[in-house]
């Protein structure tokens, strides 16, 4: 699960990823902290399965109440970890406006970065 929090009166943006065991895919609400989670989380559950305890509305947001179909949950046959799709280490994108973390070549050159994958 990824969530991005932006605070719009100071400059700043956190990603985090919180990973969720495949056979109990539940967390624990943010709506407490954050109301509008409440609508997201209520979306997540109806088109992934995954359930978010303390979550003051749980009912399905779009789908019909009494529909456990998860439209966006991958079959069991068809997911992938991180590591089968991906080398460690590798770059699969980097933001122009971030070129900034990436340090000097020591020859001076510029490191290459890679425009997506490949």
């Amino acid at each position: 699960m990824n969530y991005h929090f932006d605070d719009f009166e100071r400059p700043g943006r956190i990603a985090l990823r919180v990973l969720v065991v495949w056979e109990d895919l539940c967390l624990p609400s943010i709506a407490a902290v954050f109301g509008g989670a409440e609508w997201h989380e209520r979306e997540v559950r109806d088109f992934f399965g995954v359930a978010f305890s303390g979550n003051p509305n749980p009912a399905n947001l779009l789908l019909p109440a009494d529909d456990t179909f998860t439209p966006l949950r991958k079959a069991e046959n068809a997911r992938r970890t991180v590591r089968e799709l991906i080398d460690l280490g590798t770059i699969v994108a980097v933001d122009p406006q971030f070129d900034r973390i990436f340090p000097p070549h020591p020859q001076g050159e510029k490191t290459t970065k890679s425009e997506g994958p490949a």
